[in-house]
Order: structure tokens, then sequence, then C-alpha cells
């Protein structure tokens, strides 16, 4: 079962992701009470919907791609709409991820309520997700369904020239959400001392963890290096969803993300009818 249909460079590949199907299944259910309890207290913002979502579609391709691979280990072929359709939630995950991180470093709904409509910044971050997504499109649509890739769980990394559009996309972005972040809270001198070390955390964060795509694809990547770079891409998958986690638990939510527009309500005792 686990080594028979694999070729040398994915043995260990099923067992990988059977490990972190464990774990999106354990870890599920926290999730899940953190957002039910922001909902229930009517307190999610645009960043906190954006981040469970994308962490619901990350659990469900690491599912898919599990399945695919049992399937795989029993004909040699596994189910290629699994597949398909992991990678495309990998898309949206990653993308939406990757939208929330952007939002943080500039301190949207931490330091301000948004980015003022109309401004350069808005400009320059609108092009930077716009850079971010297309790129990963584009590299996705060229090389994610190659024949042959049919156990690589980051088609979009393992066919050379084809994935360097995507990966210098998100080394571009890994820089730009640095010194975003440290910008930001260099400029604020009146803010707390806990929101300067907040932006400045998550310019660390998302500049670690967009690092890891260009980091396998200049530096690691090889055919007989799929499962390590695989899991290496998962685990820096996990890192970030559990950081931001963290930081939008219930109890530390309201602390941190407490600039709301005028037309948003967050009330702490909405739960209890309280709220008017």
């Amino acid at each position: 079962m686990f080594e028979e249909q694999f070729a040398c460079a994915d043995q260990g590949l099923l067992q990988s992701y059977l490990f972190f199907t464990l774990g999106a299944v354990l870890l599920a259910p926290v999730f899940y009470f953190a957002c039910h309890t922001l909902h229930r207290r009517q307190a999610h913002n645009d960043s906190s919907a954006l981040f469970f979502a994308a962490a619901a579609f990350c659990g469900t391709r690491i599912l898919l791609f599990s399945v695919h691979l049992l399937v795989y280990s029993r004909n040699g072929s596994g189910l290629a709409m699994l597949s398909f359709v992991a990678q495309l939630l990998d898309f949206l995950a990653t993308t939406m991820v990757f939208l929330v991180m952007v939002s943080l470093v500039h301190g949207v709904h931490v330091t301000r309520p948004c980015i003022l409509p109309g401004s350069e910044e808005r400009r320059h971050v609108l092009w930077a997700v716009a850079l971010f997504s297309v790129t990963y499109l584009l590299s996705t649509l060229v090389c994610g369904f190659e024949p042959g890739g049919d156990v690589t769980p980051f088609g979009v990394v393992s066919q050379g020239p084809a994935s360097w559009p995507y990966a210098l996309a998100r080394a571009a972005a890994a820089a730009y959400c640095l010194h975003t972040g440290f910008r930001m809270a260099r400029e604020g001198d009146a803010l707390p001392v806990e929101k300067r070390q907040f932006l400045m955390k998550f310019g660390l964060v998302s500049c670690a963890w967009l690092s890891t795509v260009p980091l396998v694809v200049f530096f690691f990547a090889g055919e007989d290096t799929w499962r390590r770079d695989a899991a290496f891409m998962e685990l820096a998958n996990f890192f970030a969803y559990c950081t931001l986690l963290w930081h939008v638990w219930p109890s530390r939510f309201g602390s941190i993300f407490n600039c709301v527009k005028p037309s948003e309500r967050m009330h702490p005792y909405a739960e209890f009818g309280a709220a008017s």
C-alpha cells in the first residue's frame, strides 16, 4: 500500500499526507470553535472571515489529496478530479491568506479601519494581490497538471521555468510585506507598543511563509526530493494558519482588531443580546 505504486522519490508521501490529514482533522474543531464564537458575538471583520474560509479550503485540500494518494496506492493512477480540485483549493486558500497577510501588515482593523479608497497605498496593495494571484494561476495552468505529476501536491513548483513567475512573485511579496510591516510600526510612534510589535511580527511571519516557495524552487526542488519539499511547504502552511488562529482567537480578538468601520457591528456582549 505504501510502496508498490510509488516511485522511489515518492516513497513516504502517503504517510506524510495521512499525518497532515490527522493534523487537519484534529485542528478543525478548534478553528470551528473560534469562527463560531466570533460569529455569535458578531465580531467578524473582513480579514477574519477570509482567514477562516481559507482554513476550510486548506483542510479540504489536504483531505482530498490524501484520498487521491490512497486511491493511487491501489491502482497507480489515483483520481485526477480530486487532484484538480485540491490544486484549485490551494490556489484559493493561498491567495486568500496572502490578502489577509497584506491587510494585517498594513494595519487594517488593527491600527485603522481600512486603506483609503483611491490612495496610492491602496493601488500598491491591489497590484501586489493581482500579481500574486495571476502568476499563481498562470503557473498552475501551465504546469500544475502535467502527465506524470499525479502525486506532486504542489505541481506548480515542480516544472522548472514555468514556475518561476510565481516563485519570483512570492519572493517580491515577501520583501514587500516585511518592508511594509516594519514601516508601519516605525511610523506609528503614537501606537501602543503591542500594536507596533504586532505589525513587525506579521511582517516577519508573512515574509517567512511567502519565502517557502522561492526557497524550494530555486534551491531545494529536485526529482528526488519531493517528499521532503512537500512536507516542508505543508509545515509552513500549518505554521501560518496556526499563527493567524492564535491572534484571532476570541479572547484576544477584541484587543487586537479594535479598529472597525462605522458600519460594522462589533459589541463584546452581542451574544447575550445586550448590544444596541
